[in-house]
């Protein structure tokens, strides 16, 4: 089970009807998008706050190149046009599957 269960889940490369529907949902903040079950993006008011997924148990010292690596992610992925222009907010979190804990909290 994970906490984004309801979310839209895309991937780096998604097109077409999919990719509509998350750019319209991270403009609209209706829903959560979670790309490659890695980043989780929830669109505020003018930002989005960017939850990088990681795995139980990982090290604190893992956090920079994991939000690293999802900060790449994101900018090489097809949704990088609809956040683009916005602030970000970074955390890192535990999807522990009927919620998440936040291990580190940037921006």
């Amino acid at each position: 089970m994970s906490a984004y269960k309801n979310a839209l889940h895309v991937s780096t490369t998604e097109t077409g009807p999919r990719a509509q529907l998350a750019s319209e949902l991270l403009r609209s903040g209706e829903q959560v998008v979670v790309l490659e079950n890695v980043l989780a993006l929830r669109a505020e008011r003018d930002s989005i706050l960017c939850e990088v997924i990681v795995s139980p148990g990982s090290s604190p010292s893992s956090y920079s190149s994991a939000v690293a690596s999802a900060q790449a992610l994101l900018n090489n992925s097809t949704l990088f046009n609809a956040v683009s222009g916005k602030c970000f907010t970074w955390l890192v979190v535990d999807d522990y599957g009927t919620g998440t804990s936040v291990l580190w909290h940037g921006s």
